[in-house]
């Protein structure tokens, strides 16, 4: 029985398995981070944009 229980404790495949994953959640919400800033940034580009182009009178030639 002792025996079983120390190779257990040798076996390491799933702790690289268990690395990846943490490695995989990290990047996401990295990911995640980074849209919710970008969305963010783009909103705030469009509504001045919106805002400068809603204040002009276009002047068409008749």
């Amino acid at each position: 029985m002792l025996t079983l229980i120390k190779a257990f404790a040798r076996e390491e495949r799933g702790a690289v398995a268990t690395e990846y994953a943490f490695l995989i959640i990290f990047i996401a919400l990295a990911i995640i981070a980074g849209l919710e800033y970008l969305g963010n940034g783009l909103n705030n580009l469009f509504s001045g944009i919106g805002s400068f182009v809603s204040g002009k009178t276009a002047n068409i030639p008749s």
